[in-house]
């Protein structure tokens, strides 16, 4: 988004914010999106939050968050909680990380998803971003699938983060049945579960 910018698609607009008032109204519609009685953490204030709103009311109906990288700087990454991402480490081009992304759930215009993506792509355009990436819960409706190149494919990850995804499952899930209790030494494991 070009300075003083605003895009705008049918009775939405969109807009940049690291204003904390902002960021507290995006951890409400997260917490509301996502279950959750709260929903913030400390990667919100290294984030360039995105919010869309309803121009009439000021509602903010949808928001994600990013975050630029560089390789050396994917530890410090959100993603790096759960997956081991060591490969990507000597990637040379910007990386942004797009996180926490949410519509509101008695929002169903299109034309919330369309800004939403057409914001990110003019960001990502502005940025130079070379790679775009995320996380996401594995216990969605979605299939977990990656197109990325297979040296870049992240490991198992830890399988800390991995235990408590899998715990909330019924006892039939063949990935709870699958799930170990993390190593207490390192707490890091690239051994699938």
């Amino acid at each position: 988004m070009k300075a003083g910018s605003t895009p705008k698609q049918g009775r939405y607009i969109a807009r940049t914010t690291s204003d904390r008032g902002d960021i507290i109204a995006a951890q409400r519609l997260r917490a509301r999106c996502f279950g959750l009685t709260k929903d913030a953490d400390e990667f919100d204030d290294l984030s360039l939050h995105v919010l869309i709103e309803e121009a009439s009311s000021g509602d903010v109906v949808c928001c994600f968050r990013l975050l630029l990288l560089r390789g050396a700087d994917l530890p410090q990454s959100y993603s790096a909680q759960y997956y081991e991402l060591s490969a990507l480490q000597s990637y040379d081009g910007l990386m942004m990380e797009l996180g926490r992304f949410c519509i509101c759930p008695d929002r169903q215009d299109p034309d919330i998803l369309r800004l939403a993506w057409a914001t990110l792509t003019d960001l990502v355009d502005q940025q130079d971003v070379q790679l775009l990436f995320g996380w996401r819960r594995r216990d969605t409706w979605m299939p977990l699938r990656s197109c990325a190149p297979v040296i870049w494919r992240p490991n198992a990850g830890c399988r800390v983060s991995r235990h408590r995804m899998c715990s909330g499952l019924p006892p039939s899930c063949a990935r709870r049945r699958t799930s170990r209790k993390p190593c207490k030494e390192c707490r890091r494991c690239s051994e699938p579960i």
